[in-house]
């Protein structure tokens, strides 16, 4: 009974002190983020909110540990709310075809299993984007 007590605590400690996990929104700079521009976009345009945001979050910008979580939330909020820009989904595909995030996650000694999933979970939200914006084109 105490060791579930145990194990239930450190889950409620996970995820309200730190969010890690291989998804694109599993940390706490990407969650908020996302959840920063979803909140700018309900009374800016798209150019407002980002220019609002990228001011706010310099600091994460200019972080080499956290800059690919501030461009991969931001073009997920993007694609959530209809307003992808083209040079988010470039920066983006930059970041998952390079490599550039997967390294950093060797640096920062990802284990072998993390690491492959982080790159199946970079790989599957490159689709989405990649669909997103062919439906965009299409008019969809």
């Amino acid at each position: 009974m105490l060791t579930q007590s145990i194990l239930n605590l450190k889950q409620f400690i996970k995820r309200t002190m730190g969010t890690w996990g291989i998804g694109i929104k599993d940390n706490d700079t990407a969650s908020d983020v996302y959840a920063d521009l979803i909140s700018l976009l309900e009374s800016n345009s798209i150019e407002q909110a980002m220019e609002k945001l990228t001011v706010f979050y310099q600091s994460k910008i200019n972080s080499y540990e956290e800059q690919n979580n501030f461009w991969l939330a931001v073009a997920s909020a993007q694609m959530d709310t209809n307003s992808l820009q083209t040079d988010i989904f470039d920066r983006v595909q930059k970041i998952i075809l390079s490599g550039e995030d997967l390294v950093l996650w060797q640096e920062l000694k990802a284990s072998e299993t993390d690491l492959n999933l982080r790159k199946e979970a970079l790989n599957e939200f490159l689709i989405l984007l990649t669909e997103y914006k062919k439906q965009l084109a299409k008019g969809i």
